[in-house]
């Protein structure tokens, strides 16, 4: 088998330090566990990243920032269809990768690498203001409930968001995550719906 690409050698990297981290925490995630991990010395780590940080980083931009951060939710949607996508999205995404669910509640990361921290907090508070601009445009047209708060409502659906991969998580991803979105999208609906 010939030599990895610098690109390839970056990805075994990145996939082996989530590996470290879902297997046995933030805390064994260190650049000699890495490079035992793929067999190769930690000054050959060192050729593709400074240090460990730069690592997570890679980590956290390479499985979210493209697939997960970046998603758009248009307002004018009909709140139905886009409350059903946005939790679809979410657990179809994370369903095809588990070990990712472990990253969403990682504080001692967060602690750690503060930078890493602000792009999961931005995230959810575009989420947030995304879903509060979706209730509000429908509750302009009628089709949402003009009693529902949409700020806090926003709250409760990231939050449920959370939650079920929490719970999903805890029961060893024991049952199909996407069911669990088809199901809180229907409550969702029956609440806000006029």
């Amino acid at each position: 088998m010939g030599r990895l690409s610098s690109e390839e050698r970056k990805k075994e990297i990145i996939d082996a330090s989530l590996e470290i981290i879902f297997e046995e925490g933030m805390a064994k995630l260190t650049m000699r566990n890495i490079a035992s991990k793929i067999g190769v010395s930690e000054a050959a780590l060192y050729k593709h990243f400074e240090n460990k940080q730069e690592v997570v980083e890679n980590l956290i931009d390479f499985y979210f920032t493209d697939r997960l951060f970046n998603e758009q939710i248009h307002p004018e949607k009909d709140f139905r269809k886009a409350i059903y996508e946005i939790f679809d999205r979410k657990f179809s995404w994370l369903e095809g990768t588990p070990k990712l669910s472990v990253l969403i509640f990682q504080e001692e990361m967060f602690r750690e690498f503060p930078n890493v921290r602000e792009k999961f907090v931005t995230h959810r508070r575009t989420l947030e203001n995304q879903i509060y601009e979706l209730i509000k445009y429908n509750q302009n047209r009628g089709t949402v409930k003009e009693i529902i708060d949409p700020h806090v409502f926003a709250m409760i659906i990231t939050g449920s968001i959370r939650l079920s991969i929490l719970r999903w998580s805890e029961e060893n991803y024991s049952y199909p995550l996407k069911e669990e979105a088809h199901k809180l999208a229907k409550e969702f609906e029956k609440i806000l719906a006029t």
